[in-house]
Order: structure tokens, then sequence, then C-alpha cells
């Protein structure tokens, strides 16, 4: 068993919280009691990138935990990259660059993006374009930004379109961040399918429980998740992603952080 002062490192490693700037001396504290570090999430909000986001951006550089800053959660609102309306797809697209350019400025890993994939358009060739249109926008987006961009599943009723989109992208500056919460409500398909089916392409993972019904972001054990599953098919199918306990503050964070530790959960186990 390692000494204790490495088995901090090692957590160090694998678990994220996310501050915003006015949470951030609050879950400071607690992220050094625990070697956590951060996962920002200011930047996917219109409101901020419309007003001043290279102001927010020196006040991050200036914290004095700046360098637990390795990644963010970038904008999610309506960015349809493979719409067919040309306005649309530029907007969101160059949405998705301003994020990009934010990352760089801080110095960042990793960026999350959602996958936007619409299960109720029920076409075959709505789903061929949205592949397409991915595949060839994180080619060229990857070859510009030193940063892993990771995508997440939200209303995507099985893993098979961003897994073709990882796999046809081929580098490991494209992976998926397995969101619990948004499989729990959205999947079509058993939690198994999603990880044998991605595998060590699932390099991160945002934690939160529900009760199936809506993306109500529980505290780990209050919804219908099986959690021992989870932990048991990170291990068995990943390669020690990332986690970022994913909740609405620091009491239902904690709350998670001794559920993971009592049940010996991944990365606790």
């Amino acid at each position: 068993m390692p000494p204790a002062n490495q088995f901090a490192i090692l957590i160090s490693m694998r678990i994220l919280i996310q501050p915003t700037l006015a949470t951030f001396d609050e879950y400071q504290k607690y992220a050094n009691e625990n070697n956590f570090d951060f996962e920002i999430v200011d930047f996917a909000s219109s409101d901020v990138l419309d007003s001043s986001p290279e102001e927010l951006v020196k006040q991050y550089l200036a914290k004095e935990d700046s360098s637990r800053l390795i990644s963010m959660h970038g904008a999610f609102i309506d960015l349809y990259i493979n719409s067919p309306d040309s306005t649309i797809k530029k907007a969101a697209q160059n949405r998705i660059i301003q994020n990009l350019e934010i990352a760089k400025e801080l110095g960042l890993k990793y960026v999350i993006f959602h996958t936007n994939n619409l299960p109720m358009m029920g076409r075959e060739a709505y789903y061929e374009g949205w592949v397409k249109e991915h595949v060839s926008f994180w080619k060229e987006i990857i070859a510009r930004y030193d940063v892993t961009i990771l995508l997440e599943n939200m209303w995507d009723k099985t893993p098979e379109y961003v897994a073709r989109v990882i796999e046809e992208v081929n580098s490991p500056q494209l992976k998926l961040c397995f969101d619990t919460g948004h499989f729990n409500v959205f999947s079509e398909v058993p939690i198994e399918e999603w990880f044998k089916r991605l595998g060590s392409n699932i390099a991160y993972l945002h934690l939160n429980d529900n009760k199936g019904d809506r993306d109500s972001e529980l505290t780990l054990g209050e919804g219908t998740i099986d959690w021992k599953k989870v932990s048991d098919l990170v291990l068995e199918h990943c390669n020690k992603p990332l986690v970022v306990i994913e909740l609405k503050n620091l009491q239902m964070i904690e709350s998670s952080v001794l559920y993971s530790k009592k049940n010996k959960l991944y990365p606790y186990n």
C-alpha cells in the first residue's frame, strides 16, 4: 500500500470539482484538503461569453490555485455544428472556437462539449450527416489546438454515433466524457454497451445521480444508478479516467465523496 502522500497525489490526478469564480474560494479550501483539481464552468454560459470573458480569465489566472485549473465545460446550448443552415452552423463553430481560445489562455488540458445529437430526428440520413460533420470539424479543431476535446453524451440513445466520430477522428485529442446522469435519463441501451463500445475512449466521467425521470443531479446514492456497476465497468474497460463530481454545491460534493469512499467506488477502490 502506498504512503499516504502518494495516495493523495494519485487521487489528485483523478478527481475534479466544479467551482465558479463566485464559489472559488470556498471550493479552493476543500480542494486543498483533498488534493482535488478544477473543471471550471463559467464559460459554458452565453451571458459570460457575450459580455467580458477576458476579464474573467484574468481573475482566474490571478487566483493562488490557478494551477488546479485543468479543465473547462464549454458552451452547450443549441450548438449544432452539423446544422444544414450555414449561418447557425457557423455560429455554433465560432462559439466552440471562442471556448478553445479561452482554454488556451488559461492553459487548460481538457474542454468538454455536448454531443447535441437529436434522437427525435429518427432518420438515418440525419445521423450519418451528424457523424460526417463532427468528424470533419473535430479533425480541423485538434489540428489547431493543443487540448483534448471531450464529447459528452447528452440525449444520445446509444453510444454508436459518438463512438464512430471518436474512432474515425482517431486521435488521443478526442475522447468521451461519460455523464452518468444523462445516461440514466436518455439511453435506451444498458450501461454495459456504452463501456464495451467505447472502452478506453472514455477518458473522463461526470458523476451525479437521478431517478431516471429527469436530469436532477442528485447526490450519489440518492437516485437509481447502480454505482457498484459503474465502478466495475470503469475498472474493466477504461484507462483510469478523470472523475468530476458534477453537483450543485459543496455539501452535495462532500456527501458524494464520502459515499464513494464508504462503498469503495472508483477511484477509491
